[in-house]
């Protein structure tokens, strides 16, 4: 498929309903070394790279092969340094853009994603809802992360309640968190809880990672015998949308 003087670069091989490629290329070309005091730091070859990454794009657009999440920059294609991790959750998506820092002084972009399904995009580090929509727009600072969610259907809020208003020392305090949507029911959801007790201190060893697998979770959360008596303070947050619900109990002795 490619050859340089005579030597086949690339080669491949159709079996059965696949391609085996055989890149007789190395992928860690380097040019020399700068000296005198950076003795560790290669120097790599743009041509070569980009001839890499010309044969690597040419066969993956051959097979149809692309990236589940497609981003465009101002001007270009892709953005450098930006990673996509993505992972789905039946019918939920979840997007990480990951930028790597390419030079000392380098400034914040502005990219348009698009994921494989439409959906209602939030964001999960700062629980806004940027809408409906089969793209979306993020601001991305060098070295800095963005995680979003794409639901198949709009979040509401969540609602929690207890079975009781107060309990007593060593009671369990049983509880139930709904997931409340507009558009389609919801998928699974994961529902972290934190606990206040009365001196504004938050009680590590109550919080709990709830699994609300059809937008629902019931649970229990058990209380010490020596646990000081007043309000205590619930707090539930969905992961993927960032939306709460506060709920306030009395322990007396």
């Amino acid at each position: 498929m490619l050859q340089v003087d005579g030597i086949p670069l690339v080669t491949y091989y159709d079996g059965g309903r696949g391609t085996a490629v055989c890149l007789n290329v190395p992928f860690n070309y380097y040019r020399g070394y700068p000296t005198p005091d950076s003795l560790y730091q290669y120097l790599g070859d743009d041509d070569y790279h980009g001839m890499l990454a010309r044969v690597l794009a040419a066969i993956l657009k051959a097979h149809k092969v692309e990236r589940p999440v497609q981003v465009t920059a101002p001007g270009s294609e892709w953005l450098s340094g930006l990673d996509t991790p993505f992972h789905e959750d039946g019918k939920a998506q979840y997007v990480s853009l990951t930028k790597r820092r390419m030079a000392k002084e380098e400034a914040a972009a502005t990219v348009s994603f698009k994921t494989p399904r439409p959906g209602c995009c939030y964001d999960m580090l700062e629980g806004k809802c940027l809408g409906p929509g089969p793209e979306w727009q993020a601001r991305i600072e060098p070295g800095g992360i963005r995680l979003f969610s794409v639901l198949p259907y709009q979040v509401q809020g969540i609602t929690a309640k207890t079975k009781a208003a107060s309990y007593r020392c060593g009671d369990e305090v049983k509880a139930e968190v709904r997931v409340e949507t507009k558009g389609g029911e919801p998928g699974r959801h994961v529902i972290g809880l934190r606990v206040v007790r009365p001196d504004g201190q938050e009680v590590r060893y109550l919080a709990r990672s709830l699994e609300a697998k059809t937008g629902r979770a019931s649970f229990a959360v058990p209380l010490a015998l020596n646990e000081p008596a007043g309000r205590y303070t619930l707090t539930f947050t969905d992961i993927a949308t960032r939306s709460t619900a506060l709920v306030a109990i009395e322990v007396v002795p």
